[in-house]
């Protein structure tokens, strides 16, 4: 698990750093730098290689997981001539990375190497971020379509289901009959342990009596997927339940296949992994975004590290009554507000927030929370 990050002179993070935990959510104003520390850990992901003698030697700004411009692009803006890029991880077990990067490249969406230094480290190293045990999702997900390719969906290594979530219908077509891998998942009106009754429970949290059906057709590299609902019905005074028809997603509206890719990369999590997440509350009912917070809160206490950008204050909260309710350890939450100075280098600034055992938190930096009061204020 990934114990602390520290990040000089990548676009607005001038000099931060962040000690992390197993639930690390980051919060604040748009454009305030919460991206930025997903993107840092993103391009060096896809740097990273174990066929070269230094790893990170160079620093791919462009590629499979983020492409952001060019150099002039990724460089803190005032930062001088003879400064660097650098980046820092600690890890448990005392290992950690130390790499910087000079701004005089050749390549514009290249950087190369001042020093890498990797302390305790071995080549194959565990470390989930260059690991197979990694999970992204960006803000942008597949649209509702009729069917979804299959295509390479099993020979993505930088990103199992995609930075868009392209395969997870995929995934759910070929693994869904398989057991939960997490039990720390398991949802109690799960009709059974397998992946895709638990996700058809979690959905249902979402909207409920949903039920996601997966099919792969192999003869055209396509995967057909629709949308049942659950209703009841009463014959000779029994009550049974039975499902509709079979819906295309692009006749259910944008929420529910919107976040099935979300949903079901949680549930794939196991303890070790490290799932990274943007604005995962969009498309979601404020209902919604607060059980999320709850499974984002489970995952986290069986082991599987997450980074979540929010801006809602109802996975938050979701989070700080998973906490009340002894879902996840007070100490193994971290929450950081994003804002940036008043001065001409716009510098982002971040403030590390705690929980208590009750779900208070121990600092409210002006932004957190208050909009709800700021609103009733003006109206009564």
């Amino acid at each position: 698990m990934i114990n602390r990050i520290h990040i000089e002179n990548f676009k607005s993070l001038r000099n931060v750093s962040l000690n992390t935990k197993g639930l690390n959510l980051l919060i604040g104003l748009n454009s305030m730098g919460k991206s930025s520390v997903i993107q840092s850990l993103l391009m060096l992901r896809q740097s990273y290689s174990e066929n070269t003698p230094t790893p990170l030697r160079v620093l791919h700004i462009n590629g499979d997981l983020i492409s952001l411009g060019n150099k002039n692009d990724v460089f803190f803006q005032n930062a001088g001539e003879n400064e660097f890029l650098s980046f820092s991880i600690e890890s448990d077990e005392d290992k950690s990375i130390n790499a910087e990067y000079k701004f005089n490249s050749d390549k514009p969406d290249v950087l190369e190497s001042n020093s890498v230094e990797f302390s305790n480290w071995k080549k194959g190293s565990s470390l989930s971020l260059f690991s197979e045990k990694f999970y992204y999702l960006d803000a942008n997900h597949i649209p509702p379509s009729k069917t979804y390719t299959s295509l390479n969906s099993e020979h993505n290594r930088l990103n199992i289901l995609g930075n868009a979530g392209e395969n997870a219908p995929y995934y759910l077509a070929k693994h869904g009959n398989e057991t939960l891998s997490n039990p720390a998942l398991h949802h109690p009106n799960s009709k059974s342990s397998t992946l895709a009754h638990e996700l058809d429970a979690w959905m249902g949290e979402i909207s409920p009596g949903t039920r996601i059906v997966s099919r792969e057709m192999p003869e055209i590299d396509l995967v057909k997927m629709s949308i049942q609902f659950e209703a009841k019905t009463n014959e000779d005074g029994l009550t049974r339940k039975e499902y509709s028809n079979e819906f295309a997603p692009i006749n259910v509206g944008f929420g529910i296949p919107y976040v099935l890719p979300l949903i079901l990369m949680i549930l794939v999590s196991k303890p070790g992994d490290l799932v990274l997440v943007e604005n995962p509350e969009s498309h979601l009912h404020p209902k919604g975004q607060a059980e999320l917070g709850r499974l984002l809160s489970l995952a986290a206490e069986s082991g599987v590290q997450i980074f979540c950008e929010t801006h809602s204050d109802h996975i938050i909260n979701g989070v700080r009554v998973a906490v009340k309710k002894n879902m996840i350890d007070k100490n193994n939450v971290k929450m950081f507000y994003f804002d940036k100075n008043e001065g001409a280098t716009l510098e982002t600034q971040v403030t590390e927030i705690n929980v208590d055992r009750n779900g208070e938190l121990d600092q409210y930096p002006n932004g957190l929370l208050d909009e709800w009061g700021n609103l009733m204020a003006q109206l009564f």
